[in-house]
This record gives C-alpha cells, sequence and structure tokens, in this order.
C-alpha cells in the first residue's frame, strides 16, 4: 500500500539539472514524444537542498525518474534508500492518481507534488492504472506504471557531465566526468565526490548491459570495502547466478590471498534512470585499487622532471606557448633479443635510483593492444603499472621474469645461470593459494588473460594476485555450460599446462598447497556455502536471498528471463560437488578412472569414481549445454559410446579408464 503523508518544505527538491536532462531526453527508449510523466521525479525527502548547477558536472543526488518501456507504459526502480521514505515531485500538472491494476497493488491514492511516498509494504512488480491531472481534476495523461522495489541492496547514483551515457556506450576509449552518490541500503554512509567513467571488458562489451570502469578524484572507503579509487562496474550479464566473480573474490580474501579485491552488489542509477545491478569490485591496479605496492610511477615523474632532456623540453613548451605535438602519446621503443623475445616500452630513459619495484603484470594474449608489454619463452607480459614503463625499467623487470621462469622450468628448480632456486624468485604461498582456486573454480582463462602478477620494491618475490575476471569458470566454458564435466575434471594438469603446473612438480608446493587447502581453503568454503555464515563477509546462501530482488529488477529492466534462482542453487550444488571430488582425489587418486571424452576439437579428461556408475550423460540432456557456434562447427552430441560399443547411460558402471566416443543422432 501507497502511504501518503502531505508535507511541505521549502526549497526544490527537483534539481535543474534533472528537469534540463528530462528535455533533452524525450526520446528515451526509441519512443518519440514528451509525456508528462517525464516530469515526475522520486528522491530525498531531505531539506530540499539542490544539485549544483554551476559545476561542471552537477552534483548526483539520491533521485530518481521514470522509464518509459513502452507507449504509455513506464516503470519505477525504486532504490533501497527510497523505498521506505521519499517525496515525488512534478511542476507540468496539479496530481498524480495511482488506482491498482493487479492483485500486487495497493489501494488507490492521489499524490501532489512533494508528497512523500512511502512504498514499504509495496509488492515488487505491482502495476498501477496513473493518471496525471489538472488543476480542475481533467484527466491530461494516462500511463501504466509497474513499481520495482530493491530489497538490502545499496544504490549508486552517477550524473555524467552530458546528461547521458551515449558517448560513453559508443566508444570505450570516451572519459566522462562525473559526479556519484553511494548510499548504504537504509540511506547512511552517504558519500559523494566526482570521477570519470569509461567502458569496460572485451566480449562483454558487444551486451546491451555494459560495464564500466569507475575513477574516483579520491581514496573513499565506501560500502564497508577499504578505501580506494578504482572500481569496476561488473555488470554479471552473461552470469544468470551473478555470484561467479563474487565468490571467488570473497574466497580468496577470506584466505587472505594477496591483494584480494573487495566488492559489493550496488544498483546503478545512471542520470537518475536505473540501469541495473552491478558488483563494484575494486579493481587489480596499482593506483588506487587493490594492490598496494611502492609508487614507481609517482617516482619515475620525479626522475623525469629533473632530466636534462625533459628540462629543454618544458622551456621549449613555455617557449612557444604550449605543449608540441598534437597529442600526449609517449614514443615506444621495440626491442627483440637473439631467442626472439620482445620489449616494447617508452624511449624514456629518466628513472630513478631504485627500480626493483613495484610492479604490476598481467598475462594477457592480448598484449598488442596494451602499451607497453614484454615476452618470455612461455607468457606475454602487459606492465600495467608503472604507466608508459621506461625501457630500463622494463628490461629489468623483463630479464627478472625471465630469469625466474629459467629456474622455474629447469627441471631441478635451479636458475642455470644465477644459481638461484625458484623459492627464491616466487612468492610460494601466493602461488599455492593462486593454484589452488584456479583449479578448484575451473578457472577456462588461466594464465591466458586475467592473470596478475606483482613484484614489490627491495622484494626479491613475486607475488601471484589479484584474482580476477571469473566469467569463466565454476561449470562455465568458453565453450559452453559443462557443470558435470568441469565438476569431475583435474583441471590444471590435463588441461592448463604453465606455471603453476611447472611449480606443482616441486614437493615444497605441492605441501604447501595441501596445507593451505587442508588449513584455510576448504574450511572457509565449508562455511561460505552454509546458511547464516558467521564470517566477515555473508555466505552465499545469505547474499543470495540479499540480491534476490536486485536480479529480478535487473531481469526487467533489460527485458530478460530471470533465472537467477535456479542458476544460483545449480552454482550453489556445483561448488559442493567440486569440494568433494577435490577432496577425495586429492586423498587416494587411485580409487578414480580416467575417462577421456574425445570431443571433435580437443580430448577433455574427467575422473569417476571406481566401480560406481557414472550418474550422468555429458549430453544437453543432463545439462551439459554447447554454445551454438561449437554446434555448428563439430555437430551435435546426443550420446556417447563406450569402448565395448555399449551406449553410455547414467547407470553405466565406470570400473576402468577408458576413452568415450559422441555421436549425433541426426
Amino acid at each position: 500500500m501507497i502511504l501518503l503523508t502531505a508535507l511541505m518544505v521549502s526549497g526544490i527538491l527537483v534539481s535543474e539539472h534533472l528537469q534540463k536532462q528530462e528535455i533533452e531526453e524525450k526520446d528515451q527508449s526509441g519512443l518519440k514524444g514528451y509525456s508528462l510523466f517525464e516530469d515526475i521525479v522520486i528522491g530525498d525527502p531531505g531539506t530540499g537542498e539542490t544539485a549544483n548547477d554551476k559545476a561542471e558536472v552537477p552534483d548526483a543526488l539520491r533521485q530518481i525518474r521514470l522509464f518509459r518501456t513502452g507507449e504509455g507504459k513506464w516503470a519505477v526502480w525504486l532504490p533501497a534508500d527510497l523505498r521506505e521514505n521519499a517525496r515525488i515531485s512534478f511542476t507540468l500538472f496539479d496530481s498524480l492518481r495511482l488506482d491498482p491494476a493487479d492483485e500486487k497493488a495497493g489501494e488507490s491514492v492521489t499524490l501532489h507534488s512533494r508528497d512523500m511516498l512511502a512504498a514499504g509494504s509495496m509488492s515488487n512488480g505491482s502495476s498501477w492504472h496513473a493518471q496525471a491531472l489538472g488543476k480542475k481534476g481533467e484527466v491530461r495523461e494516462e500511463a501504466d506504471i509497474v513499481f520495482y522495489c530493491s530489497g538490502d541492496i545499496p544504490s549508486l547514483y552517477i550524473n555524467t557531465a552530458t546528461g547521458s551515457l551515449d558517448a560513453v556506450d559508443s566508444d570505450q576509449s570516451v572519459r566522462e566526468k562525473c559526479s556519484y552518490r553511494v548510499c548504504a541500503a537504509d540511506g547512511s554512509g552517504n558519500t559523494a565526490g566526482e570521477c570519470e567513467i569509461h567502458g569496460r571488458g572485451n566480449s562483454s562489451w558487444k551486451e546491451d548491459k555494459k560495464q564500466y570502469s569507475l575513477n574516483l578524484s579520491a581514496d573513499q572507503a565506501l560500502l564497508g570495502m577499504e578505501k580506494s579509487r578504482k572500481f569496476a562496474l561488473i555488470a554479471n550479464y552473461s552470469d544468470s547466478s551473478f555470484m561467479r566473480n563474487k565468490a571467488a573474490y570473497d574466497l580468496a580474501g577470506l584466505c587472505g590471498m594477496p591483494a584480494s579485491p573487495e566488492s559489493v552488489f550496488v544498483n546503478v542509477y545512471f542520470n537518475g534512470l536505473y540501469h541495473g545491478l552491478y558488483l563494484m569490485a575494486q579493481r587489480p591496479n596499482a593506483k588506487g585499487g587493490s594492490v598496494r605496492i611502492a609508487e614507481l610511477e609517482k617516482a619515475n615523474k620525479a626522475a623525469a622532471a629533473q632530466s636534462p632532456m625533459m628540462a629543454q623540453t618544458q622551456q621549449a613548451e613555455t617557449e612557444s606557448g604550449g605543449p608540441s605535438g598534437t597529442d600526449n602519446k609517449t614514443d615506444t621503443v621495440d626491442l627483440v633479443d637473439a631467442d626472439g623475445l620482445e620489449i616494447h616500452a617508452a624511449s624514456r630513459d629518466a628513472v630513478p635510483e631504485n627500480i626493483t619495484g613495484g610492479y604490476l603484470l598481467e598475462i594477457d594474449a592480448r598484449y598488442e593492444e596494451e602499451d607497453c608489454w614484454f615476452s618470455t619463452k612461455t607468457h606475454h607480459f602487459v606492465v600495467k603499472y608503472p604507466e608508459n614503463i621506461p625501457l630500463k625499467e622494463c628490461e629489468y623487470i623483463a630479464g627478472y621474469m625471465r630469469e625466474a621462469e629459467a629456474a622455474l622450468c629447469s627441471g631441478d628448480g635451479i636458475n642455470p645461470e644465477t644459481g638461484k632456486s625458484w623459492e627464491e624468485y616466487f612468492d610460494k604461498d601466493s602461488w599455492a593459494a593462486m593454484y589452488l582456486l584456479q583449479d578448484f573454480m575451473v578457472q577456462w582463462d588461466v594464465e591466458s588473460f586475467s592473470f596478475f602478477v606483482y613484484k614489490d620494491a627491495d622484494d626479491p618475490h613475486l607475488y601471484c594476485g589479484p584474482v580476477w575476471d571469473f566469467d569463466l569458470s565454476m561449470g562455465t566454458t568458453g565453450l559452453g555450460n559443462l557443470p558435470n564435466v568441469t565438476r569431475q575434471s583435474v583441471w590444471l594438469k590435463d588441461h592448463r599446462e604453465g606455471w603453476l603446473t611447472e611449480m606443482e612438480k616441486f614437493p615444497a608446493f605441492s605441501e604447501e598447497m595441501e596445507r593451505f587447502a587442508r588449513e584455510q581453503f576448504f574450511p572457509t568454503l565449508k562455511e561460505y556455502l552454509e546458511e547464516n555464515s558467521e564470517l566477515p563477509v555473508p555466505g552465499m546462501p545469505d547474499q543470495g536471498r540479499k540480491i534476490a530482488s536486485g536480479v529480478f529488477m535487473d531481469a526487467r529492466r533489460w527485458e530478460r528471463e530471470d533465472a537467477f534462482e535456479t542458476a544460483f542453487e545449480a552454482l550453489v550444488t556445483w561448488m559442493r560437488g567440486r569440494s568433494a571430488f577435490w577432496q577425495e582425489y586429492d586423498k587416494d587418486p587411485q580409487s578414480f578412472c580416467k575417462v577421456t571424452l574425445r570431443y571433435g576439437f580437443k580430448d577433455m579428461d574427467i575422473y569417476l569414481p571406481r566401480g560406481k556408475a557414472i550418474g550422468f550423460v555429458p549430453t544437453e540432456e543432463y545439462g551439459e549445454h554447447f554454445y551454438s557456434s561449437f554446434r555448428k562447427k563439430y555437430g551435435s552430441i546426443d550420446g556417447w559410446y563406450c569402448e565395448d560399443g555399449s551406449v553410455l547411460t547414467p547407470e553405466t558402471v565406470i570400473d576402468k579408464d577408458q576413452v568415450l566416443t559422441p555421436f549425433s543422432a541426426r
């Protein structure tokens, strides 16, 4: 039921900035013609403060507008911090009458501008028939409105300088100035400031619901997270459970893995319009993100300012009245050694005396799209920090990584030239923890994309972390959704050879990984999957209940099926099943049979308890779904033949290692 209290206060609630946007955005959703319902603003019932329109970017206030979903149809996505106590305002008509249009709605009510609107008892998704009335009660316009109400989810309000996201959504290189405001679900923790936003993502950039990078003007401790200024707004558009990234970041942080990003779910509003449920996470960044290392970039700038060449450049620019050239790009240099190993770095010469750190590196198969990078015999590393790394520093860190790799891949763990062991180069604990997490979660992109390594100043060790980007994990792969196959895999050893699997060959590393698994990871995972967890962050069942209303709103905003409940339960089931398999196999691998699935593109191995029924068949009927591009190239899989020629069924007992061959009934 909507409760009405006519409380008149001084001041104008509706900011001129939002009113201007209402006129400028007449064609929202591609529907032409201005509507009186665009005049409606629901906002903070406080003292009537307004945005500072003299600022370059007007303040982001706790205000939302109606969103047009069709001709004569509108939606209101109420944030949690306004659900119990908000003021409705309009200027182009006298009053608004709301009549219930379904059983979810409450009683009819008539609202005047600046009346209080409390929707706490309103059902999520309730429909109303609305009439905008003139002073004499005449109907000036009619429409249908659906109210969606957030549960206990914080809100992030962002106003862009242009009043639109068009430029940002059309080009990832566009950076737009913004103002922001963050509120907890109860309206507390109201933090505001200036920021810059730009698009992010690779394949995800093609999706309707975009992902964004948010750069605050200053470090802020938002919603219980450690002070940071570099955040990602993760859309989770391809993850119906919304929890893959969140679970990975939570578990990494709870287990003490270095530089693990903190994250919080938020309902995001751009220029007063609801944009969806996002995971706001600290980025893997050394300039205000989750990575805290020596500030080598600042030292580089100080060294450059003191160099004679820089002084001459600055003098020339002063005499000419400004910087020379037409852009700010740094000249780069490419080096290739006798082994074909490459370095691509800035040609600047000035560096500080201490160049031992900090460095943040990312293994990225798309390295050629980046500014600065180098190669080792097995990987290409993008230098994420310092930006525009000078050649001398890039030669140092590339040489150090190559030394470390030579020790790791030598067979005995000793670099033949330096005499140093792999443990003198690598922080064993962080790499062992990363091995376990990547293997347990069956991370598809491990040591290919979004795999980070950092080195601090005056510290010889290379640390593995932070964890990042688990969209393709926990049953979701680059080929499709394969929950049963991935759950029973020995992922890294069989399918993702690299530095991690090289380390696993050394007893000291395996012992540390087993200790971490036994003492930290699996006890933490067990509690994380339980109801009413007492961990520092809520467990998965609690988080699922908390975000359910936000996922429902998000699905309606983007006109998608709400498959959250099924996907969430499937993810929890997968994690529990994976935990049982991982620990049982680690304890006694001989009690399992190796079954090779001979897919057309590549073999995939799974491990099944010896002498027991398989329990599933790797086909669509049992939840294994390949993307259409795969099926088009390799054909559909409707069943599997065992080595004896029989057709595999869930009741087939696996009593020996064997190869299964797929067949299609089409």
